[in-house]
């Protein structure tokens, strides 16, 4: 004896079906789509490719029309959410030629070319 699924069951699971292939479907907004795109987005700038060519690569092939400006702010706020340091939170380590994180309680006069106190 098969049992058919009430009328419960076929609501909830016809409702994540079609919240399902809506969650598909281009966002609205430019942040959005910029949001979607973003595990691909920093991929990409990780392997060395340029704001202006993603820029142009997202008008041509996703449609998604952005100043190379307006992606650099999503880019920053976006690495911002990840925990990603900024570029000016890094400081050059003079014995072995690296960089590494700058602690947020440190200043910049404590860097490796400071004079000492």
């Amino acid at each position: 004896m098969s049992r058919q699924p009430n009328k419960s069951e076929d609501w909830i699971n016809d409702a994540r079906r079609r919240l399902a292939e809506w969650r598909m479907k281009k966002p609205d907004t430019k942040a959005g789509q910029i949001r979607a795109l973003w595990p691909e987005i920093r991929e990409a700038l990780g392997q060395g490719r340029s704001l202006r060519s993603l820029r142009d690569w997202l008008k041509r092939e996703a449609g998604v029309a952005v100043t190379i400006d307006v992606l650099a702010v999503y880019v920053r706020r976006f690495r911002a959410k990840e925990g990603v340091p900024k570029k000016n939170d890094y400081q050059r380590q003079s014995s072995d030629f690296s960089w590494q994180p700058v602690a947020k309680s440190d200043s910049v006069e404590k860097g490796p070319t400071a004079k000492p106190a």
